[in-house]
């Protein structure tokens, strides 16, 4: 007698369900820095060049949005001199972009002021000024063993300059153009993080009024 043909098998539960899309993983970071540089600006304006170069310290705050592959990211840095050139500096940035592998394409604008105090463009020793215009830029990191993680960046910066100064009333400004070089060292798995950064720019323009051709660095 033949034996009985064996059962069949169970429909598997999971076949009669549509598949379900897996979301994008999220984080959030935030951080908290000190930092210190020099400044160094010329203003030539035909006759004698105005140098001056100035060490400043300051604090920052940011955080940083990943959503998959993406992220946003915004910072306010705050920064003062008690050089003979005193003033205090305050820079507002924010970012987006998106990683390729190890491979940030990012993109953001930033307003940045000079002044004689927090988010401040008067300066009562001279004229403050303002920054403002966006940025593009790419970046890329790497593990260097199991312990740190080192990580660069340069962006190329299009922005308007705009000085107060009582002396040359109404108010005058330029387009100014640059770029800046961010370098980052990370223990791995922890928030400790040193990062090192370079940034210049230039500008220069004909103001029919009360200045003659100029042209402005500005290096730090």
């Amino acid at each position: 007698k033949a034996p009985p043909p064996p059962p069949a098998p169970p429909a598997p539960v999971a076949a009669a369900e549509p598949a379900k899309a897996r979301a994008p993983e999220s984080d959030v970071t935030g951080r908290v820095f000190l930092f210190g540089g020099s400044l160094n600006s010329e203003f030539d304006s035909g006759g004698p060049t105005v140098e001056d170069t100035s060490s400043y310290i300051g604090l920052g705050v940011g955080g940083t949005y990943l959503l998959g592959s993406n992220f946003v990211d915004a910072s306010v840095e705050y920064a003062t001199s008690e050089d003979d050139t005193a003033f205090d500096r305050t820079e507002y940035q924010v970012s987006f972009g998106g990683y390729v592998g190890d491979v940030s394409i990012f993109t953001g604008y930033r307003y940045g002021k000079f002044g004689d105090d927090f988010s401040s463009d008067d300066a009562a020793s001279g004229s403050g000024n303002t920054e403002q215009g966006p940025f593009i830029g790419v970046g890329y990191g790497f593990r260097m063993g199991n312990a740190m993680s080192l990580a660069g960046s340069l962006a190329y910066n299009i922005f308007d300059v705009e000085f107060d100064d009582p002396s040359t009333a109404p108010t005058f400004g330029f387009e100014s153009t640059g770029v800046s070089l961010k370098l980052v060292g990370s223990l791995v798995g922890t928030p400790h993080s040193v990062y090192l950064q370079a940034r210049r720019f230039t500008g220069d323009d004909a103001y029919t009024g009360l200045l003659p051709v100029f042209e402005y660095e500005e290096t730090y």
